[in-house]
């Protein structure tokens, strides 16, 4: 099994963790010194390849509660992870509180509060009102209570929370990582004799809109895993200076939309981007997804899939193939993905 689909649920929470407060530097990719290759979109394979990058990306930021598994762990939610390219934030003015240092088992980090009015630049650049917190780790270690692992922060990581406006809307942020540098998030976990360790960088912003029945989150970041045990390192890059990624849950029509370009490169894969979107919203349901249309585009091609209710799809490509995806098929991606 690709480690990708394993370790999506450990990423999310990992993350998650850092967001609440609780190798290599992360700096070291090499793309060619170009964004990487189109992704192909020519055959059924290809289709197959970004469905499941895609429906992972979903599943790692815990979209998508009424998925279940019709094979593997299919679009399992978890977690929210965040971050921060370093050069967006302009609060002005802030009321901050002074710093305190708090000791980890080893290392420390720093807490800093306050309250500020923050841009909200993309969705529609209104400054709003938030409360922020912004953790300065320097090497902190955490042990687990258990004595079963431990944790291991350092880097900047910032959140920031606003109230309900007239419309019943929430405005929340956070920023991973300051300037070129990543948050860096590392576990160790105790299996048998030896000791597993898994990497996580992240660097880039992430903001959140919560209103009644919706959930819609735009970010512009950078994310590596590092599964050293594995052998297996990941690289994902969310939306560009063309825009940022959005995904978007209503949770009353329990349909989910995304958007945007994004770019990905593994052990497996040489660097790839491509374009997503959804022209019709895509249901969940505990069979995957059981309507909706996704759109995905490079230029080396357009696939548009078309999910029917028992959970299979039928894709459309530009060069005039065409063909159906059964349902197996797609857990089977998503669950076990090419890269």
């Amino acid at each position: 099994m690709r480690i990708f689909g394993a370790a999506i649920g450990l990423a999310a929470s990992a993350l998650l963790l850092s967001a609440c407060g609780g190798g290599s530097d992360g700096r070291d990719r090499d793309d060619g010194g170009d964004d990487g290759e189109p992704a192909p979109l020519s055959g059924k394979s290809d289709v197959l390849r970004e469905l499941s990058i895609v429906a992972n990306v979903a599943q790692l930021f815990g979209y998508g509660d009424g998925l279940a598994e019709p094979s593997s762990a299919l679009f399992k939610a978890a977690g929210v992870p965040s971050g921060h390219w370093g050069r967006y934030s302009a609060r002005n003015p802030s009321l901050l509180k002074a710093a305190t240092r708090h000791d980890c088992d080893s290392g420390s980090y720093t807490l800093e509060e306050g309250s500020g009015q923050e841009p909200f630049g993309y969705f529609d650049g209104t400054r709003r009102a938030v409360s922020f917190r912004i953790y300065n780790y320097d090497d902190c270690t955490i042990d687990d209570e258990s004595g079963n692992g431990s944790s291991y922060d350092d880097g900047r990581v910032e959140n920031g929370s606003g109230t309900p406006n007239a419309s019943n809307e929430t405005y929340d942020y956070s920023l991973f990582g300051s300037g070129d540098t990543p948050h860096l998030y590392r576990r160790y976990e105790p299996v048998g004799s030896r000791t597993e360790l898994t990497e996580f960088f992240t660097l880039g912003r992430f903001e959140f809109r919560s209103a009644t029945n919706q959930q819609e989150q735009r970010s512009i970041l950078s994310f590596r895993l590092n599964a050293e045990s594995d052998d297996y390192l990941l690289d994902l890059d969310l939306g560009n200076g063309s825009g940022p990624f959005t995904i978007a849950e209503n949770t009353s029509s329990q349909t989910l939309s995304l958007s945007g370009p994004y770019r990905y490169h593994s052990s497996i894969c040489d660097w790839t981007y491509a374009e997503v979107s959804t022209p019709t919203p895509l249901a969940i349901s505990t069979d995957g997804f059981t309507a909706g249309r996704l759109r995905i585009e490079s230029d080396r091609g357009l696939a548009t899939i078309t999910f029917a209710a028992d959970g299979s799809a039928r894709y459309e490509l530009s060069n005039g193939n065409s063909g159906t995806l059964n349902a197996s098929e797609i857990g089977l991606a998503v669950s076990e993905p090419a890269c």
